[in-house]
């Protein structure tokens, strides 16, 4: 990681791992997206459409399109300890950021999560 960060800056990477090479106070806006500790295993799979006069897709202009399915990525949302998985990730975003600390979460997880988000030291009002 450099040290001064690019002003506007897209990752995809492990959030923990790439957070904990940034310097302090390095940025004013920081959106990390953990995953949902759902319970259960997540899949998706990507498609493609091609334009296709049989298709089975309708698009602007009506023009028709048949779909392919592309590569399947899943993988298991489920964490004994989510908020053990969670607090470091809030505490280096906390760490990295020198403004407020914009967080959401879905109401899955909300009443579990939210408290520790509290505890966790946010300084003078860097709490919404």
């Amino acid at each position: 990681m450099p040290s001064s960060p690019p002003r506007s800056q897209i990752v995809l990477s492990d959030n923990l791992e790439f957070l904990a090479g940034v310097p302090d106070g390095a940025y004013h806006l920081v959106y990390i997206d953990p995953p949902f500790n759902t319970g259960r295993p997540q899949s998706r799979a990507r498609l493609r459409t091609v334009a296709d006069e049989e298709g089975d897709r309708i698009g602007f202009g009506g023009r028709t399109y048949r779909t392919e399915a592309g590569r399947r990525r899943s993988y298991d949302d489920r964490y004994d300890d989510y908020l053990g998985f969670l607090e470091p990730r809030l505490r280096e975003a906390r760490r990295v950021l020198r403004g407020t600390v914009p967080f959401s979460c879905t109401s899955t997880i909300g009443r579990r999560t939210t408290p520790r988000c509290f505890w966790i030291p946010f300084s003078d009002g860097n709490v919404l």
